[in-house]
This record gives C-alpha cells, sequence and structure tokens, in this order.
C-alpha cells in the first residue's frame, strides 16, 4: 500500500551545469592573477621537468593575459638567483627566490609554508609543480594549505577563459 507522501514524491529536476564561460567571479578571487611553476632542484641543478613545465605555462598565461612567475625555494648557500635568472631564458617573467635556512633540502612542512606564503601574498592564479616524488608530496600539503583543487599527473593544460 503506498502512502500519500510516497506517492506524491516526483523525480528530481536535472541540474542545469554552468560550461565555465561568462561566469563573475566573487571580488575576491579577481585578484588572483598569472601561472606560477615552482622551480624544483637538487644538487645544484634545476630539475628537468621544471623547465618543460614552465613552456607549458606560457599557453595559459597568454590564454589569461597574465604573466608567468617561477617560485624557488632553498636553503641560503644554494645558487636559487642562478636558477631565477636560466628560468627568464625560458620564458619566465617574473622570478619569487625564497631563501631560508630550514629549506636547505626537501622537508613538507617547510616548503609547504615556504611556497604558499608568497602565493597567498602576491595571489598566484594557477600553480604547477612537475610530477616528481617530492613535488607530488608537496602538492598535496600546498593545496590543502590553500583550500583549493589539485590535479594530478595532467598530460595536458588548456584553458576555456
Amino acid at each position: 500500500m503506498n502512502s500519500p507522501a510516497a506517492s506524491e514524491k516526483k523525480p528530481a529536476a536535472p541540474v542545469k551545469r554552468a560550461a565555465g564561460r561568462n561566469l563573475d567571479l566573487p571580488e575576491h578571487l579577481k585578484a588572483y592573477q598569472g601561472v606560477w611553476v615552482f622551480l624544483e632542484h637538487d644538487r645544484g641543478h634545476v630539475h628537468s621537468v621544471s623547465w618543460e613545465l614552465l613552456g607549458e605555462a606560457r599557453k595559459p598565461a597568454d590564454k589569461l593575459g597574465s604573466r608567468v612567475a617561477v617560485a624557488v625555494l632553498g636553503g641560503t648557500d644554494e645558487p636559487l638567483e642562478q636558477f631565477a635568472s636560466e628560468a627568464f631564458s625560458f620564458g619566465a617573467d617574473k622570478a619569487y627566490v625564497i631563501h631560508d635556512p630550514v629549506s636547505l633540502g626537501y622537508r613538507n612542512e617547510p616548503f609547504t609554508k615556504g611556497l604558499t606564503d608568497p602565493v597567498n601574498k602576491y595571489r598566484s592564479e594557477i600553480l604547477l609543480l612537475g610530477a616528481t616524488s617530492m613535488a607530488r608530496d608537496l602538492a598535496g600539503s600546498v593545496a590543502t594549505t590553500l583550500l583549493t583543487g589539485l590535479t594530478a599527473d595532467c598530460t595536458e593544460l588548456n584553458i576555456n577563459p
């Protein structure tokens, strides 16, 4: 026997989803601009995936009408300025160099803070990290700290502004 409440139930109306175009961002998000690449380095050399990402970063930056920046973290004795200088020859428009004695050698917590602080301060819209063991470990912590999403192991990057 059907109860009156059960017989009155109707299927839910389909949800209309936005295509992601012509949407107004909340005011606090409009200040976020730029595509950043985390320059991963070890033993005095930048990891090759960082240079590859830097080349790929130009595509979404151009579509968004923004700039490409690199963020390089490390200890006080590491040649971070040299890495930043090299980044300009690979297409970077700006470099954020963060020297910190506790960032000599990778550890998740200092690197997470070292990367999220400038992202929050300068408001990067997109942050790219390579698919290395270190960056995979770091990316999850950075995304959690920034309260944002994370897409891992991308093979292609495209923007529909």
